[in-house]
């Protein structure tokens, strides 16, 4: 079996860490951009994911589970999760820095190279996680003002 790579989604915001944090930590900010997602930002807890969408042979959907095994409130979060009916599960690290201007927000998923086609899980796992991302973001824009730009911004006006 040839190893399967870690899963990797990046992206970055104008938020403050602080306030990414809130959107992964409090459930009701998170609800605005993660709905299906059930868990505490507290070692120990459990979590859960559950959605379907589509009809007959188009119909997708997610029914995981976990544990929540690194939480440095602010910072990072991590856990443990697998589909039910998987023997294995995979390994989740939402990790947040801080730079000059914003944060950068790092998702990284391992642990695909013991599922039943693997591949395929990873491929589908880079898809959701970026999409995740991008709905954090949108939601965390809505929150954010965005910083106006020196051509946006009027015109002064003479003297008199």
């Amino acid at each position: 079996m040839i190893p399967l790579g870690p899963v990797v989604a990046r992206t970055r915001t104008v938020a403050s860490r602080e306030l990414v944090w809130d959107f992964i930590a409090d459930a009701e900010k998170r609800e605005t951009w993660w709905p299906d997602l059930n868990l505490t930002a507290e070692l120990g807890a459990e979590l859960t994911e559950q959605w379907s969408e589509g009809d007959g042979d188009a119909a997708v959907g997610r029914d995981a589970y976990g544990t929540v095994d690194v939480c440095s409130m602010g910072h990072a979060i991590g856990f443990r999760w697998r589909e039910r009916g998987d023997e294995t599960e995979t390994a989740v690290l939402i990790t947040l820095r801080a730079f000059d201007g914003g944060t950068s927000v790092t998702v990284t998923e391992t642990g695909f190279d013991k599922l039943p086609n693997g591949a395929a899980r990873a491929s589908a796992s880079l898809e959701g996680w970026s999409a995740l991302l991008r709905y954090l973001i949108e939601a965390l824009a809505a929150r954010v003002p965005k910083p106006a730009s020196p051509a946006s911004e009027p015109a002064a006006e003479p003297a008199a």
